[in-house]
């Protein structure tokens, strides 16, 4: 079995009948889908209604009140022709001062032989949002729309990248790249993620450095994009590389990433729709309790044995989504956003900046493709040298990097403050000795050499231009742009 699902965010205040229409028009559109149109049997009461047809399509509609709370579930099954059952479950939890939304789909292996996908998103969210469900996750609405930060909204952005924007749903923070356009589609992307993530757009590229110096460079940048859940634990950064082949695919990894994300978190607030059925249960059996008809006894039954079928598909769901997490963890060891690996790095020591070692990787390799002849190299490995260099592309840091230091330098009297305030973030020891400051890179910044400052504030410009060239020249970043 595979597992879609999601939880956010909706209005309270829905009524039955607004659900329930929500959910017939959902089940109108799918194609293929004749359920409403060809049933075989069907049954209604007060609270529930059910449709059954002959291909073995099933759609179930539940309601459930109590005190404060309104509870509305829709539930739809579909055989398809490859020995699978695609099942999704969509249920509204309204408690009063709050509501939620919890949406699960599962891919259900009628014979061994059936191949099992990891459902797509229902339908059903995208509609529901677009028709203004969507509420307030701390700072942001759940919707189909991207939200675009402003100039002002510095402090905005350091929640977001320290996850205290939302509680629910994790947040897509798309940079600027270094020609200040974007690296993706953000109003496609805010769709294909809607109800799994908010959608955050950096204003400028210049908001850049401005973030950079409020949450101690966590930021993505130059076009690079981050997926934050709640809590500030950065799942994943991607990297824009080839501006006609990667735009859709940094899509789909962001939609891989959150999806893996959501559908291994089990319900925060909203109800499940085996929770449903089991309050459904319950007031079946207080009512039988008064009135023990025959009828009532069958049905009562008959609602045990949708118990345990429930029960037992989500025994199986739990089963799918442990081995999926598994898969996760072991991927994520093997997998890196980089050229050279996470595990590596550690390994090799401390990096300028993400994406360093991969940036000098790939200078290596385009040292060597230009060269005319290699008598050790092969004529295949030449030729992967320059199409590595051609379908690949510097992570833009170094310019960053490069950047930051020349405005740094631009004041004799503050480049000690603001040059050297660079040098300690990225790991250097500062130490006073008689007239001047020195700055010592520490073992894991290896072949950097250590930097000394006057102590005494100069406002000489060229002084400072001469100084930042020559710690760009020792850091070899011209190199790596």
């Amino acid at each position: 079995m595979a597992v879609f699902a999601t939880e956010f965010p909706v209005k309270t205040g829905l009524t039955r009948a607004q659900f329930s229409a929500e959910s017939i028009a959902w089940v109108r559109g799918i194609n293929k889908c004749t359920i409403l149109d060809d049933f075989d049997d069907r049954e209604f009461h007060d609270d529930e209604a059910t449709l059954e047809n002959a291909k073995g399509e099933t759609f179930s509609l539940k309601s459930y009140s109590a005190s404060v709370a309104k509870i509305f579930g829709v539930r739809l099954e579909l055989p398809d022709f490859d020995g699978r059952i695609w099942r999704s479950e969509c249920v509204y939890s309204d408690l009063g001062s709050k509501a939620f939304l919890r949406v699960k789909a599962h891919c259900v292996a009628q014979d061994a032989t059936a191949k099992i996908i990891t459902p797509k998103k229902p339908h059903f969210i995208k509609q529901v949002l677009f028709e203004g469900w969507g509420a307030r996750d701390v700072f942001f609405e759940s919707s189909c729309f991207p939200h675009h930060l402003s100039m002002e909204e510095v402090e905005l952005a350091d929640d977001v990248i320290c996850g205290r924007a939302s509680e629910f749903l994790p947040c897509v923070y798309v940079s600027r790249c270094n020609d200040n356009t974007l690296p993706i589609d953000v109003d496609r992307l805010a769709i294909e993620l809607s109800g799994m993530c908010h959608v955050i757009v950096e204003p400028s590229r210049s908001f850049s450095f401005d973030l950079m110096d409020t949450c101690s460079q966590k930021n993505p940048y130059g076009g690079a994009i981050s997926l934050i859940r709640p809590g500030g634990e950065e799942l994943g950064r991607f990297f824009f590389r080839h501006p006609k082949r990667d735009a859709r695919l940094l899509a789909s990894e962001c939609l891989r990433r959150s999806n893996d994300l959501m559908s291994t978190l089990a319900a925060q607030k909203g109800w499940e729709w085996h929770e449903l059925l089991v309050e459904h249960s319950k007031v079946l059996r207080a009512r039988i309790s008064h009135e023990s008809s025959k009828e009532e006894i069958k049905e009562l039954e008959e609602l045990y044995e949708q118990e345990l079928d429930v029960k037992d598909k989500e025994i199986a769901s739990l089963k799918s989504q442990l081995a999926s997490v598994s898969a996760m963890k072991k991927s994520a060891l093997e997998q890196s956003d980089h050229l050279v690996s996470s595990q590596m790095v550690d390994a090799i020591g401390n990096e300028l900046y993400p994406g360093e070692f991969s940036d000098r990787l790939r200078y290596l390799i385009e040292v060597v493709a230009q060269q005319k002849t290699i008598d050790d190299a092969d004529r295949r490995t030449l030729e992967f040298a320059k199409l590595f260099v051609q379908k690949s592309k510097f992570s833009g840091g170094a310019q960053n990097l490069e950047a930051r230091m020349k405005a740094a330098s631009r004041d004799g009297n503050t480049i000690l403050r603001q040059l050297g305030g660079i040098l300690t973030s990225l790991g250097f020891d500062k130490t006073k000795g008689g007239k001047h400051f020195l700055f010592k890179a520490p073992a894991r910044l290896f072949g950097l050499s250590n930097q000394t400052f006057p102590s005494t504030p100069s406002d000489s410009q060229r002084g400072g231009r001469n100084k930042v060239g020559e710690i760009i020249e020792n850091f070899g970043l011209k190199n790596l742009k």
